[in-house]
């Protein structure tokens, strides 16, 4: 192997966990390593060590409702929703009822998983999702999170969802914004400074990684969102779509993901408790990943809806995988 990258891996793992985040260089370097080498392997194994270390063994698995399969206005080139007709024909929308999401989480978190995400597009109303929070939050008593990923977000509508109960938030600026999608991207990183600056818990990433992206841009994302001290950064590589501008374009090998969710731990301080990734590899928990999502509902990256778990990946799958990788999962707790 070589010598120099081994003594960087090292450092690297070194200062995170004495939670230093690395310069832009230092990620380009690690960016570069050939996915299928020794030096990547060397990469994941350290991250991983990294990530043992940092979350004491603890594994997550979060359960996301995709709350409505409805055409979004805005256009993004890589989603189901931003697509028209093209993907989600007339008169075929579905917004899942507020009882339905209700009985599905708490089946959930009785079940074992930590946390919900509730998830919308764009124009979903907030105060429609403010009242399913605080809904959710009364009728089902417990310790466990409740996370947003919705559209943008002010400074009163971050405090009306921590008020009704919600403990996180998620927001991306993606790669590419305003090439592929249809917003002004400082209208994106004004929801992220809401978020961060709120009392809400904030989540970002890196999303949606395709085979065109270059080490430089994502480099410049992470450097970004290291910016904003979130809890939690995930990688998302783009799954294409039939029906979007993408649906016949390339994708990124598990390798190259698992190297990036390697680089995202190696290069971020320990006050970023985990790294994500999307979708579920489990390459990935021996890569410095320390978590899973299951999703159920409106999913951007699927034509259809899930009636059942999104691709059959389901609580019992998650957390065998995580067992057999060294973490015991964390629960909610319910009263």
């Amino acid at each position: 192997m070589n010598k120099e990258l081994v003594e960087l891996i090292d450092k690297c793992k070194r200062e995170c966990l004495e939670d230093v985040n690395q310069p832009k260089e230092v990620m380009l370097q690690l960016m570069s390593i050939d996915p299928f080498s020794e030096e990547a392997q060397y990469a994941r194994d350290a991250a991983c060590e990294a990530t043992h270390t940092i979350r004491k063994d603890r594994g997550n698995i979060s359960f996301s409702v995709g709350i409505d399969y409805t055409r979004c206005t805005m256009g993004c080139k890589f989603c189901t929703f931003g697509n028209g007709t093209a993907v989600i024909p007339e008169g075929e929308e579905i917004v899942i009822p507020d009882d339905r999401i209700v009985e599905k989480v708490r089946q959930r978190l009785q079940q074992g998983c930590s946390s919900t995400v509730l998830r919308t597009t764009e124009s979903f109303p907030h105060d429609h999702l403010v009242a399913l929070t605080r809904r959710i939050r009364t009728e089902i008593p417990g310790k466990y999170g409740i996370v947003i990923n919705t559209g943008e977000l002010d400074a009163q509508m971050c405090e009306d969802l921590y008020e009704a109960g919600a403990t996180s938030a998620c927001h991306f600026l993606r790669l590419r914004e305003g090439i592929d999608t249809n917003f002004d991207p400082e209208t994106r990183l004004a929801t992220m400074r809401a978020i961060a600056e709120s009392k809400l818990e904030f989540i970002t990433g890196i999303d949606p990684v395709g085979p065109e992206h270059t080490n430089e841009e994502i480099a410049d994302l992470l450097v970004l969102t290291q910016s904003f001290k979130p809890s939690s950064i995930c990688i998302q590589a783009r799954c294409n779509v039939e029906g979007t501008p993408f649906e016949n374009a390339g994708l990124i090998s598990e390798e190259r993901q698992m190297l990036l969710v390697a680089v995202a731990r190696l290069t971020t301080g320990c006050h970023i408790n985990s790294i994500g990734c999307h979708p579920h590899y489990a390459g990935t928990l021996y890569s410095g990943g320390g978590g899973y999502n299951i999703e159920w509902g409106a999913v951007p990256r699927d034509a259809e809806f899930s009636e059942d778990d999104w691709e059959g990946f389901t609580y019992e799958i998650a957390k065998k995988s995580l067992e057999d990788a060294g973490f015991w999962v964390q629960h909610a707790t319910l009263y």
